[in-house]
């Protein structure tokens, strides 16, 4: 899975990514404290995991006064 994320903070973040079925993955947890920005490739233990249907991103920003948004996010199998 490839992420394009801006964000002024991104120790604030913590994100997962779930498949059709209800499979979660945590690919952020809170990391990278005041750095900018995740600009990163991330592998999936998709194993078992059915490809069909709707993946989703959830990103949650833990702290209110910084800000960023979402660019691109893209799954590969």
């Amino acid at each position: 899975m490839d992420l394009d994320l801006h964000h002024t903070y991104i120790g604030d973040l913590t994100i997962d990514v779930i498949a059709p079925g209800g499979t979660s993955w945590r690919i952020w947890n809170r990391d990278g404290g005041s750095s900018n920005d995740i600009q990163q490739t991330f592998g999936l233990p998709g194993s078992g995991v059915d490809a069909d249907g709707t993946w989703t991103l959830e990103i949650h920003d833990h702290a209110g006064w910084d800000q960023g948004h979402l660019d691109s996010w893209t799954l590969r199998f």
